[in-house]
């Protein structure tokens, strides 16, 4: 159940800027100490029970839902039986979608390296009686080994595997390469979803062997050059590499709620000047 002043903070938050307040520590403290008496402790979302991260950094305490488009894209794709790979999975919102869709023959990989955001995650499947997901509390990128994660104070969702140079405290975590960790599946893998701030390039170049593999397969991903430059990638070389392992390429608009063709050079002028800015692509072989 949505508290009604829990959903007036919000609005009045985001109206003043949002994430952007935690530079104000006068404002930062009052909101916290607001939040943490007013918001719901869980809510449903999409038909499912969500235990909230203490920002709420999806927004779920106002919102039925997250990112409209990429959301039906999803329930419309997926079906009975099928398997589903979510990569940065955060607190479980497309977690939770997917298993209900893949049903109890399905799987639903969720991957999520944050320890908080991992035992909400859990605590998330178990509230909903999944027993179709594997939780992963590690990281995906190019290959196995340990590595820092950089940890957002203000969201929850904007943890990274690089050093952004803003004072971020991190902490050490596992990474795996997909490739690696489903050397031995003898299932197909139909679709994927990755939002890793930035190491969606390392991920992709860990999972070629599966994506060569899996015919049909479709593939969501951010498209977020600043953050893909930050982490050592070029942003161009990833929509080529997309092309090359036979790709076709869509953005999901959610400003405009429609599907559009994506065209790599188009894209690259549109982001070229731009640090924070950032679509979602729809990729299918």
């Amino acid at each position: 159940m949505r508290n009604p002043f829990f959903n007036l903070l919000q609005k009045t938050y985001y109206a003043l800027g949002g994430h952007g307040l935690g530079r104000v520590k006068p404002l930062r403290w009052l909101y916290r100490l607001a939040f943490k008496f007013l918001r719901p402790r869980q809510v449903r979302v999409q038909g499912h029970l969500m235990r909230l991260d203490e920002k709420d950094t999806l927004e779920l305490g106002r919102k039925s839902v997250y990112e409209p488009l990429e959301t039906r894209l999803l329930k419309r794709e997926l079906g009975p039986g099928q398997t589903f790979v979510d990569i940065g999975a955060n607190i479980g919102y497309y977690t939770l979608i997917a298993a209900r869709r893949v049903g109890p023959a399905g799987r639903v990989y969720a991957f999520e390296p944050d320890p908080d955001n991992f035992e909400l995650l859990r605590i998330n499947v178990e509230l909903n009686g999944y027993t179709n997901v594997v939780l992963v509390n590690k990281a995906v990128a190019e290959k196995a080994r340990t590595t820092r994660l950089y940890l957002s104070e203000s969201n929850k969702g904007d943890h990274r595997l690089y050093d952004s140079g803003d004072g971020r405290r991190f902490i050490n975590v596992p990474v795996v390469s997909l490739d690696g960790f489903f050397k031995n599946l003898d299932k197909k893998i139909h679709f994927i979803k990755m939002d890793i701030q930035g190491s969606e390039a390392a991920a992709l170049e860990g999972m070629k062997g599966l994506v060569r593999k899996n015919r049909g397969l479709k593939l969501v991903t951010e498209f977020q050059p600043g953050n893909l430059r930050r982490f050592g990638s070029d942003p161009g070389k990833y929509l080529r590499t997309l092309k090359k392992l036979g790709f076709k390429l869509s953005e999901i608009s959610e400003k405009e709620g429609v599907l559009r063709p994506a065209n790599p050079v188009e894209l690259m002028n549109r982001f070229a000047l731009t640090k924070d800015e950032y679509t979602n692509l729809y990729c299918v072989k």
